[in-house]
């Protein structure tokens, strides 16, 4: 009985990782993209704080227009980020479901 219990607890640990991670899987795949394809002029400082603005700035555009967000906004190319995005959600799978403390 204690190791059905057991899986059925490991069962519903393992649905609401995934149902997490599905749900954060799109801001996260567009900031990411932000950071990275953000091109941006000046020193480090300013390179830094704006492309971490625009990743947000992309992170939201990414939501608002489901994995594709529209040409050179933010400064950012015209990137569709459907491939990068089941592996954003199995890392984010992973994490969740690894670390205990992470799920809350």
């Amino acid at each position: 009985m204690t190791e059905l219990r057991t899986r059925l607890s490991n069962l519903s640990i393992a649905w609401r990782s995934a149902l997490l991670a599905a749900a954060l899987t799109l801001p996260v795949t567009g900031f990411i993209a932000g950071l990275i394809l953000a091109e941006v002029d000046g020193g480090i400082l300013v390179q830094v704080v704006w492309r971490i603005v625009i990743g947000f700035m992309v992170a939201i555009l990414t939501v608002m227009f489901l994995g594709r967000p529209p040409l050179d906004e933010g400064g950012v190319m015209h990137a569709e980020l459907y491939f990068y995005m089941p592996v954003v959600f199995v890392i984010l799978f992973v994490l969740i479901f690894f670390f205990p403390k992470w799920r809350g």
